[in-house]
């Protein structure tokens, strides 16, 4: 999965064989956290600790155009 974003211990990828709707998957040394672009839903996550997970929810909101302008380009 490409990195688009790196900041404070996160590293943001978008999968490139995935699905709507537009999200990303916010990775740290613990784990990994899915996160809708446009509702900052945490559709999952998997041994990342909640407050990295609000913190990686927060990152999201910041820079959820950024996301969703790589998301379209690599979904369309």
């Amino acid at each position: 999965m490409p990195t688009i974003f790196r900041f404070g211990g996160f590293r943001i990828v978008i999968n490139p064989v995935d699905h709507p709707p537009p999200h990303v998957h916010v990775l740290n040394s613990d784990g990994y956290a899915v996160i809708e672009i446009e509702t900052l839903l945490v559709r999952r996550f998997k041994g990342m600790r909640e407050p990295d997970v609000v913190r990686a929810a927060r990152l999201v909101a910041e820079h959820s155009d950024l996301f969703l302008e790589g998301w379209r380009k690599i979904h369309g």
